[in-house]
């Protein structure tokens, strides 16, 4: 009989809910789970052709699953039948909060249970992403075709302006001009004439032209109640 086929024996036989722990049979390094449902856990989870990128699964599939031994905590069927499923959950996460408190298993990545993190990130990864968060911002006027203002990185930039980073990012990438008016951009441009402001200077500005912008929505506005009244 295969490891999966007696496990899940095992598992309808004996019970479901539980903690389960995969030890590395070479370094005995650990690593501690939990679920409701143990069989649907593991055999959807680690018993398939091709695991995912939690720190885990990658173990696993350098190693292999027969390299590892598979110890499993069931709850008690007469403390669980009567209990609603969300307490069952809470008794699952408490006992594998328990035995990470026990065992420190090497590949959980954070030791707190149900924090659903697992995943690894090599150092290339890591480095992109620092890039883009750290990528220059340069604002330039498009009215007056001049370069006013650099800022070291998209959040000195956020700040400045009072505005969403998510928000910033859709003018950068899809090259819309800020209220109606200037470029953001992170790769400087040609043909503007350079005149660098300092933050206040430039606060006073984006102000000055955010203002003027929703006077002449606003005038818009009273032209078109103006036009739909003299249709009455």
């Amino acid at each position: 009989m295969t490891y999966q086929k007696k496990l899940k024996e095992f598992l309808n036989n004996e019970g479901k809910s539980g903690v389960y722990i995969f030890i590395n049979k070479d370094n005995k390094h650990k690593y501690v789970g939990s679920s409701i449902s143990l069989k649907n856990r593991l055999a959807s989870g680690y018993f398939i052709p091709k695991l995912g990128k939690r720190k885990i699964e990658l173990v696993i599939t350098e190693f292999g699953l027969n390299n590892f031994y598979l110890e499993i905590y069931k709850l008690p069927e007469n403390l669980i039948k009567d209990i609603s499923r969300s307490d069952l959950k809470n008794l699952c996460l408490s006992l594998e909060q328990i035995l990470i408190l026990k065992f420190n298993p090497e590949y959980n990545i954070l030791k707190v249970a149900g924090s659903g993190t697992g995943l690894t990130k090599d150092s290339d990864a890591i480095l992109s992403i620092s890039e883009k968060l750290s990528k220059p911002v340069y604002l330039y006027d498009e009215f007056t075709k001049e370069y006013i203002f650099k800022c070291k990185n998209q959040k000195e930039f956020t700040q400045i302006l009072g505005r969403a980073s998510t928000n910033i990012a859709r003018y950068t990438k899809n090259n819309k001009l800020f209220w109606n008016r200037f470029i953001i951009s992170n790769v400087p441009l040609d043909n503007y004439e350079e005149n660098i402001m300092d933050h206040d200077t430039l606060q006073i500005f984006i102000d000055e032209v955010i203002l003027n912008n929703r006077k002449m929505q606003m005038a818009q506005v009273d032209e078109t109640r103006k036009d739909l009244y003299a249709l009455k």
